[in-house]
C-alpha cells in the first residue's frame, strides 16, 4: 500500500495549489488508498482439493477535491475526483472537474471546520494486518478449516453415522467461504482545518459455509476481528456446529411467527432498508420505505437510536470521519420520528419526498466507511508498482491553512449491530459494516415453503 506519509504529502501540496486559485473561497482534498486481500476456502472430504486457494488482492487509490467558488454574486460548490493519480496533475484534473461541475446550493453554508471535540481513537489499527504477507493469510484460512474439521470429528451425531464400513469422510464434508482483510489509509486537508488529518485501519472477517452432503445439512458461521492474532478460525467451528444441528431438521409451515431478532437481522434492516430510505436520493426517486409517511410516527417511543464510531475494538470504528473530524457518539433519535411540516405543505421538496426526520445539525459522529472510490474516486485495480507522486519542484508556497469558526453540518454513518437496553427502552447502536453479526442469528418474519427441487439446488450452492 501507499504510505500514510505519501498520502499526507499529496493532501498538503494539493491544498497549497488549490488555495492559490483566485476564485476559490474554501476547499478540501481527500486522498485514500484501500486494499482488499482474500483467501478462498474450498475443502471437500470426498473429492481431492486444495483446502485453501491462492490469495488474491485488489487495491484502489486516488483523490477527490471539494471546493467552494466565488461566482458573480453567489457561491458555487463543486466536487471532482481522479483515480489512480496522486501527482499534482491529478490534483489539477480533479480541481477542474470540481470547478466545471460546480452549482449554487442555497442550503450550503460552509465546509466542516474544527468542532472542539478531541479525537478518541489513535493508532488503533493492527500493524501486522496492514503489512500482511500471503503466508499469514493462508495460515488464517487453514485455521478456519482446522476448527471446522475438529468440530465435525467431535460431533456424536457424525460419529454414529461413521461407524462400520462408512468413514467420516464418506459423509461428504464440505467447508467453503473466505478470509478477507480490508486495509484503509486516508488523509484529508482543508482550508478550515489547522492541519492534515490522517487515519489508517484494518478489518478482518471470515464467512464460512459447512455442509454434510449425505444428510443434506448446511450451516454458516462468521468471525471478525481488528487484529490478525484474534481471528482464530471460530467461524469454521460455528459453521460446522450449525451444519450438524441442521441434520434431520424439520421445515416450518408457511405463516407469520413472532420472533426475537438477533444482531444480524437488525443490522441488515438498518443497513439495507431503514438508513438508505432516509437518504435524499431515496425520497427524490420515491424508492424510500417511508415515502408518504410525512407527519406520521414511524418508530416506537421505546426506541433510541444512536451512531457511535469511536468505540474501541468495534469493527467499524474509525479515528476520524471522511471530513477529517473526530468520531464519537451521535444521538440519531430520542423521540418519535415525525416530520415537522404537515402533509399538505406547499414546499416543493416535500412533494418529491423528504426524510421523516429533521436534518442532523450536530455532527457526523459515526465511523467512516468511505474509501477512495466512495468519495468519487474510482478503483484503479491495475496500477503500476509505483504511483505518480507530487514532485518536489512544486512551486506552491507555504501558506498556512485557514482556521475559521467550526461548522456543525456533519453527517452520521457507521458498522455492526448491537442491542443494549436502556432505562427508557431499546437502544440500537448502529455501525454499517455488512454482515458483522452471526449468521446463525438470522430470523425471518414470514416463512415460505420452497419447492423441493429448488431447495435441493440451493443447499448445494
Amino acid at each position: 500500500m501507499i504510505s500514510l506519509a505519501t498520502l499526507k504529502e499529496t493532501a498538503e501540496a494539493g491544498l497549497r495549489y488549490i488555495k492559490r486559485q483566485k476564485d476559490v473561497r474554501e476547499a478540501e482534498i481527500f486522498v485514500a488508498d484501500n486494499a482488499t486481500l482474500s483467501s478462498r476456502l474450498n475443502y471437500t472430504s470426498h473429492i481431492p482439493c486444495n483446502g485453501v486457494e491462492e490469495p488474491k488482492s485488489t487495491e484502489s487509490y486516488g483523490l477527490s477535491v471539494r471546493a467552494v467558488f466565488f461566482h458573480l454574486k453567489e457561491q458555487r460548490i463543486g466536487m471532482g475526483s481522479e483515480p489512480g493519480n496522486l501527482s499534482l496533475d491529478g490534483v489539477k484534473a480533479a480541481f477542474e472537474k470540481a470547478r466545471r461541475t460546480s452549482v449554487h446550493d442555497p442550503d450550503f453554508r460552509m465546509l466542516p471546520g474544527p468542532s472542539g471535540e478531541k479525537r478518541v481513537l489513535m493508532k488503533y489499527h493492527d500493524p501486522l494486518s496492514m503489512e500482511l504477507k500471503d503466508q499469514h493469510l493462508v495460515h488464517a484460512g487453514w485455521q478456519v478449516i482446522t476448527q471446522a474439521l475438529s468440530e465435525f470429528e467431535g460431533a456424536p451425531a457424525l460419529k454414529a453415522l461413521g461407524r462400520g464400513k462408512m468413514k467420516l469422510r464418506d459423509l461428504g464434508l464440505v467447508i467453503s467461504g473466505d478470509v478477507t482483510v480490508l486495509q484503509e489509509r486516508m488523509a484529508i486537508a482543508s482550508t478550515r482545518l489547522g492541519k492534515v488529518q490522517t487515519d489508517e485501519s484494518t478489518l478482518l472477517s471470515s464467512y464460512v459455509t459447512a455442509m454434510v452432503e449425505r444428510e443434506d445439512a448446511k450451516g454458516t458461521g462468521f468471525g471478525c476481528a481488528t487484529y490478525l492474532n484474534k481471528l482464530k478460525g471460530e467461524a469454521g467451528a460455528e459453521a460446522a456446529r450449525n451444519a450438524v444441528a441442521a441434520m434431520r431438521g424439520v421445515r416450518v409451515d408457511d405463516g407469520e411467527y413472532p420472533v426475537i431478532l438477533g444482531p444480524q437481522p437488525v443490522m441488515d434492516l438498518m443497513n439495507n432498508l431503514i438508513l438508505p430510505s432516509l437518504s435524499a436520493d431515496a425520497f427524490y426517486d420515491r424508492s424510500s420505505a417511508f415515502h408518504g409517511q410525512l407527519s406520521r410516527q414511524i418508530a416506537s417511543d421505546l426506541v433510541t437510536l444512536y451512531d457511535h464510531g469511536a468505540v474501541q475494538g468495534y469493527m467499524g470504528s474509525k479515528g476520524i470521519t471522511c471530513e477529517g473530524l473526530p468520531t464519537g457518539r451521535f444521538e440519531c433519535r430520542r423521540r418519535p420520528l415525525r416530520e415537522r411540516r404537515g402533509p399538505h405543505s406547499h414546499d416543493p421538496r416535500e412533494r418529491h419526498g423528504q426524510p421523516p426526520v429533521p436534518a442532523a445539525e450536530h455532527g457526523h459522529q459515526g465511523g467512516d466507511e468511505e474509501g477512495a472510490d466512495d468519495r468519487g474516486v474510482d478503483e484503479d485495480r491495475h496500477r503500476q508498482p509505483e504511483p505518480e507522486l507530487l514532485q518536489a519542484d512544486d512551486p506552491a508556497g507555504d501558506e498556512p491553512a485557514e482556521c475559521s469558526d467550526h461548522d456543525d453540518r456533519r453527517r452520521g454513518h457507521d458498522p455492526a449491530g448491537a442491542l443494549e437496553p436502556e432505562a427508557d427502552g431499546l437502544a440500537i447502536v448502529v455501525q454499517l459494516v455488512p454482515r458483522l453479526a452471526h449468521a446463525r442469528d438470522e430470523e425471518h418474519l414470514v416463512v415460505h415453503r420452497e419447492p423441493e427441487q429448488h431447495r435441493e439446488e440451493e443447499d448445494r450452492d
